[in-house]
């Protein structure tokens, strides 16, 4: 084992500093990819790891890699990826990385462009009116009661989609839409991120769904969908989550505290 933190890097003073012996090892690694050869790290008894060039160097390697230039605290594996299947709005993947022990870990993953969830406001006031929305779940069965939400476009901004979800599932357009969070909702096996807005000012303008969406419009006070969370009618993550928040920024909001981050 290496017992040195310090890596002779000619040229680049600035990374001699404060890496553990195995990130060392990986550096030297991967500043050597280009050229495709690997690096051994002997130990000097007296100064930093000298590094001498042995042997040729696959292009695909699996290690634990961290790059002393990213001033990251976790340490993130090297992936192997392989696309199992293409879908209509997300794709289904393989990845592949070898752990610290040695061992083989192959696992699957939903690979997701995000979505947006909107909590739309009709009426204001102490106890306002929302927009829920009953929508039927193929993946389920069944039907749930959910906030209006839908899937980015590719390169799309999340705030258009979020007008445009809003528009096609209840009907109504909203002349304010404002950022209130983003989450990841399952990153146990995806990576979907979804962004969450308040919109209000709404316009009815006729809901207009996709040919797979049967959805119903149910407009209904805030402190009626709370019973409902409570209660355990609502069970839909991204409906409770983006409620909660709204119900805790909005309780920052009239005690003069900041919201916090979105």
């Amino acid at each position: 084992m290496l017992q040195h933190d310090r890596l002779a890097a000619p040229g680049r003073p600035e990374y001699n500093r404060g890496f553990r012996s195995f990130d060392v090892q990986v550096y030297a690694v991967q500043n050597l990819l280009s050229s495709k050869r690997l690096v051994d790290i002997d130990q000097s008894q007296n100064g930093p790891v000298n590094c001498h060039e042995i042997v040729e160097l696959r292009v695909q390697i699996t290690l634990r890699v961290k790059d002393p230039r990213e001033q990251h605290e976790e340490d993130r594996p090297r992936l192997a990826r392989r696309v199992l299947h293409i879908g209509a709005k997300f794709n289904f993947e393989q990845v592949e990385f070898v752990t610290d022990a040695g061992e083989r870990v192959v696992r699957e993953v939903v690979r997701h462009p995000g979505a947006v969830v909107i909590l739309p406001i009709q009426s204001g006031g102490i106890d306002p009116t929302v927009i829920l929305i009953r929508n039927f779940r193929l993946s389920i069965e069944s039907t749930l009661w959910e906030l209006p939400a839908g899937t980015l476009a590719r390169g799309e901004d999340p705030a258009e989609c979020a007008v445009r979800e809003l528009e096609e599932e209840t009907g109504f357009r909203a002349a304010t839409i404002q950022p209130l969070a983003r989450y990841h909702l399952s990153p146990g096996m995806t990576d979907e991120c979804m962004h969450a807005f308040v919109a209000r000012d709404l316009v009815s303008v006729g809901q207009h769904t996709e040919i797979d969406e049967f959805i119903s419009v149910h407009p209904m006070s805030l402190s009626r969908v709370l019973r409902m969370i409570d209660s355990g009618e609502i069970t839909d993550a991204k409906t409770i989550a983006t409620v909660l928040r709204f119900v805790r920024a909005a309780g920052s909001e009239s005690n003069g505290s900041p919201q916090g981050s979105t």
